[in-house]
């Protein structure tokens, strides 16, 4: 299933990017930056299980995790 939802940011977000591009709304930086985060989202998506806690320069992010 989190398969299906990562492929799914995935395709959302290259979707609307592609778009963008082609109606020449957005230069090419710009579209190289979005279709990374689409990348970036979707693999974040994947494997959230495994990503727990996160760090960057100093900040750490701790998720949550709900028991049943």
């Amino acid at each position: 299933m989190k398969f299906l939802i990562g492929f799914l940011v995935l395709v959302c977000i290259s979707t609307k990017t592609i778009y963008l591009a082609i109606k020449k709304k957005t230069d090419n930086k710009l579209t190289c930056i979005l279709l990374g985060f689409a990348i970036v989202s979707s693999i974040a998506v994947v494997n959230y299980d495994k990503i727990k806690k996160l760090s960057l320069g100093g900040m750490e992010l701790e998720f949550a995790e709900l028991k049943k």
